[in-house]
């Protein structure tokens, strides 16, 4: 019996079956200024993965009824853990279409360097080691952003608008208002 043809692209659109990462990034944006508007809590630390934000928080404050019934007016969720108070909000940005061309990994990664420098200039990109897939490659590329506001997070993710990346995940310390982290995206390219 013959086996039914196997699509040698599927693994690289399946990969790419995801938000665009410009628009993930920006709403993690706008969820980021909800919180440090949060009555009587601040944020610590956030972390994004796969359409999940989870956000430590301190009191400033505030009591844990103020921050219920924020979580409640916001949609989000309180876990109180071992660790700390954590807020979880969930995000349902839809799919991008399935990209029709693969481009070289160089040109991507190129066009990726170029745009993010244009806005966040010095060495800020750190490439992982290049992952042959056979008829592409992956690599994760590491954005790290240093004491910058929630607009620097946004004018970066508006340069991946368009590009055949990723959004891995997102983790960002807060100190007096100031980000400073990671964003891990992958970068697909043949």
């Amino acid at each position: 019996e013959a086996q039914p043809e196997v699509n040698p692209y599927q693994v690289y659109n399946a990969t790419l079956a995801s938000p665009e990462p410009n628009q993930e990034i920006n709403q993690f944006v706008e969820a980021a200024k909800l919180f440090f508007a949060m009555p009587g809590w601040q944020p610590v630390h956030f972390e994004y993965a796969k359409g999940m934000l989870t956000v430590s928080v301190q009191s400033s404050g505030g009591t844990t009824q103020d921050l219920f019934q924020w979580a409640t007016d916001h949609n989000a969720t309180i876990n109180i853990e071992q660790e700390g108070v954590y807020v979880v909000m969930h995000s349902d940005l839809p799919n991008r279409a399935i990209p029709k061309t693969i481009y070289p990994i160089k040109e991507v990664l190129g066009m990726l360097v170029d745009r993010v420098a244009a806005v966040y200039p010095g060495n800020n990109l750190k490439l992982d080691a290049f992952d042959n897939k056979g008829v592409f490659t992956d690599v994760n590329v590491t954005i790290t952003v240093t004491n910058v506001s929630p607009a620097v997070i946004s004018m970066i993710g508006n340069q991946l608008k368009d590009l055949p990346l990723a959004l891995h995940t997102i983790a960002i310390d807060v100190d007096n208002g100031n980000l400073t982290g990671n964003i891990i995206i992958h970068a697909l390219g043949s």
